[in-house]
This record gives structure tokens, C-alpha cells and sequence, in this order.
């Protein structure tokens, strides 16, 4: 009974409200599969750009721990940790040697919730541990859940425009046509049998109507197209500044994995990397390379005795010293404990004697105090030209430390030249 009052229903209502009965519902359906759409795609893209980013952060991070990890450095693994924690989106740093020991583990007591990227670490090719990385996901979340709110009402809107725009044209191109024929039966003489002449653009008729509500959706898509490009134009603004900060922080990363953090000279993986570059600039263009490598002398005694803050200044102190008297074209390095280096470009053993004595001069004339007191700091030092015998990098450094260790040998506080312990040999 029910279902033939529903079909009566249809069967009474006029061709208009059919007409617009079934556009309502065409539209609804329409408009509801394509939001859908829409909302699936913005999300999907959302999480590839978190994805992306994470990923790349998680690989940075990895590639600024390589040598730390290495090194077994917990002290500037666990400052590298910390700094990516004070990030507002990272909840949680972890890095782990290949034995699954956590070397620096450090997360914040939140309940967001986060998405995890792990990026292996390696060494010259070869896995020494992992690094993990977990982003909140707060903002990925409270973007979807606006692209949606926005894709709803944009749809919405959409729709219902949409639907006004499609009864005009067919509400025009079917009702109007039956609306005309039925004047013209009744008063043959209103258009004269010529109903295109009748409805002509220049008129204000219906089909004139028409025309100006197409024009008026013209401006207001117009409108809506430059609030849209308005509005992406703010988000690629947006995106420009994370990118930005993006750079800051890797930039931060690479200056933490290349600098050591007590002297803030470099450190021995950027020391490894620019004395291939040199070695590599020597054997093409024959420039003079040298390497002067020394120790402090007793250093240990200095740190028994006095403790280790005493021989942390006397580090900083000889890193001064060091850092003061090298060229621009020089690199100065913190190899590790109290060992220290520097790589002469085009500086063949005669000036890197210079160079030696001079730093020499500056200790004794600049003495390390220490609580009011002088401390001797002395160094024990070894000077190595680069020549084709040596065959590599690792040569050179093999050469200067075994001047260097005949300067300890022979009693410490001297330089000993690489040449003439070959010579005497």
C-alpha cells in the first residue's frame, strides 16, 4: 500500500518537480562519491608528504650518528638526540649500534600519537647500527581533518551550483519548449509561429536569463578560482618556510657530525674526508702537501691529577692556539683524546717546520692556567710531507704518527721530521 501512495506521488507531481527531484538526488550521490574521492586523495597526499619528510629526516639523522656511533661518542650522540627532541613534531630519538645496544634513547612524555621511520646507519658501506625517528602525527591529522571540513563544503556548495546550473539549462531546454507550445496554441499571434525569433539573446526573456546567470557564475567561479590560487599560493609560502627550517636543522646536523663539541674544531670524519680531498689534489697537480700530527704530553697525569674539567681547558686552550695560527687554506682537526691535526696545503716540510715552531712559540709565550695556576702543557709533535711512496692518505697520517711517536720517544716536547727519521733509519 505504502509503495503505490510513493508512485502516485511521483505520478501527480509536476515535470518540474520531477525534474528536480531527480537532479537532487543524481547530485547527492554525485557529490558524495567525488568528496569521498577528494577527502581520500588530499589524506593519501598528506601522509606521502609526511612519509617523504620523515623518511629524510630519519636518514640524516642516521648519516649525522655514522661516525659517533663509531666512535662510541655517547656524550655528543645524546646532544644530537636531545636537539632533534626539542623539535615540536619529534616525540622520539633512538639510536642503536648493529648489536641493538641504545646508544642514545630519549622520547617525550606525550599521548600524541607518531609514525616511526628507521633509516640503518652505515660506515663505508657497511651497517654499524639504526636510527629511528617517530614524528608526531598531530599535524597530519588536524590537516585531514581540515581538508575534509574544507572538501565537504567546497562539495557542498558545489552541489547545490551545481544543480541550480543543470535545472536552468534543462529546466529551459524541456519545460520552456512546453510552456511556449501551450501559448502558442492559445494566441497563435504572440511570436507569429517563430519561437527562435521570439527568444532572441538581446531580450530579457528566459533564455536572456539564462545567459546572465551563466555570466553572473562566471564572476563568482572567477572569484573562487582567485581565492583558491590565494590560497595555495599561502600553502606553497608555507611549505617554503618548513623547507627552510628543514635546511636549518640538517644544516645543524651536518655541522654536529663534522665539528667536535669541546674544542669546536672539526673532528676526525671531517679530517677523513678532506684529507682524501688533498692527497687527491696533490697527486693531480703536484702542489706540496703536509701533515702535522701531536699529542699532548702527559695529558693523563693532567686529568689524574687535576681532573677531567682541567683537561678539557687544556684541550680548549691548545685548540686555540692551534686554531690561531692556521691559514685559511689550513685545516685544523681534533682527532680524538689529545690528538690533534692539521693539513698544510701547499706547504712542503720546510715551512710545515715553520708552521711547528711558530705553534710552539705561542704555547710557551700563552701558558695554560689553570685556576690561577700555570699548568705545563707541552706537545709531542711529528711532520710528514706527502710524496707518491706514501700511496694514500692513511700513508701520510702513518708517516706523521711515527715522527710523532719519536718525539715521545726521544722525550717528549720536540718535533721530529718524518724525513730525517727515514734518513737516520
Amino acid at each position: 500500500m505504502k509503495h503505490k501512495n510513493y508512485f502516485l506521488f511521483f505520478e501527480n507531481i509536476g515535470l518540474r518537480g520531477k525534474l528536480i527531484l531527480a537532479l537532487f538526488l543524481g547530485i547527492v550521490m554525485i557529490s558524495i562519491f567525488f568528496g569521498w574521492v577528494r577527502i581520500k586523495t588530499e589524506q593519501d597526499h598528506l601522509q606521502q608528504s609526511i612519509n617523504v619528510a620523515g623518511a629524510g629526516r630519519a636518514k640524516a639523522l642516521a648519516a649525522g650518528a655514522a661516525n659517533l656511533v663509531a666512535g662510541y661518542d655517547y656524550g655528543n650522540l645524546e646532544g644530537l638526540a636531545k636537539n632533534l627532541l626539542n623539535q615540536p613534531d619529534v616525540l622520539a630519538v633512538s639510536i642503536r649500534n648493529i648489536n641493538g645496544r641504545a646508544m642514545a634513547d630519549f622520547s617525550k612524555a606525550t599521548p600524541e600519537k607518531g609514525l616511526r621511520f628507521d633509516s640503518p646507519i652505515q660506515l663505508n658501506n657497511k651497517e654499524i647500527g639504526q636510527a629511528s625517528l617517530t614524528v608526531s602525527t598531530k599535524a597530519l591529522e588536524q590537516a585531514s581533518s581540515a581538508a575534509a571540513l574544507r572538501i565537504t563544503i567546497e562539495q557542498i556548495l558545489g552541489g547545490l551550483l551545481l544543480s541550480f546550473i543543470i535545472y536552468l539549462l534543462v529546466s529551459r531546454a524541456v519545460v520552456a519548449p512546453v510552456q511556449r507550445l501551450t501559448r502558442a496554441m492559445e494566441s497563435a499571434e504572440t511570436d507569429n509561429g517563430n519561437l527562435g525569433e521570439a527568444l532572441p539573446f538581446e531580450f530579457n526573456d528566459e533564455i536572456g536569463k539564462m545567459v546572465q546567470v551563466y555570466n553572473r557564475l562566471t564572476v563568482t567561479l572567477s572569484d573562487y578560482h582567485d581565492k583558491l590560487h590565494q590560497k595555495i599560493d599561502l600553502a606553497d609560502q608555507a611549505l617554503v618556510e618548513k623547507n627552510k627550517e628543514l635546511e636549518k636543522a640538517l644544516a645543524l646536523v651536518e655541522r654536529m657530525a663534522t665539528t667536535d663539541s669541546l674544542t669546536e674544531l672539526p673532528n676526525r670524519r671531517y679530517y677523513d674526508e678532506m684529507i682524501a680531498v688533498s692527497v687527491a689534489q696533490n697527486e693531480r697537480y703536484g702542489e706540496p702537501l703536509s701533515l702535522v700530527l701531536f699529542d699532548l704530553d702527559k695529558f693523563k697525569d693532567i686529568n689524574d691529577t687535576l681532573g677531567h674539567p682541567a683537561g678539557d681547558a687544556a684541550l680548549k686552550h691548545v685548540a686555540a692556539i692551534l686554531r690561531d695560527h692556521a691559514r685559511k687554506a689550513d685545516i685544523p682537526a681534533r682527532l680524538g683524546g689529545d690528538e690533534f691535526a692539521i693539513i698544510l696545503s701547499h706547504a712542503d716540510e720546510a715551512l710545515a717546520e715553520i708552521f711547528v715552531k711558530n705553534l710552539r712559540a705561542a704555547l710557551v709565550a700563552h701558558p695554560f692556567i689553570y685556576e690561577d695556576k700555570p699548568i705545563p702543557c707541552t706537545i709531542s709533535i711529528g711532520i710528514a710531507q706527502f710524496d707518491p711512496s706514501m700511496l694514500s692518505p692513511e700513508g701520510l697520517y702513518f708517516a706523521a704518527d711515527k715522527a710523532c711517536y719519536a718525539s715521545k720517544r726521544g722525550g717528549r716536547n720536540r718535533y721530529t721530521l718524518y724525513s730525517q727519521l727515514i734518513n737516520n733509519e
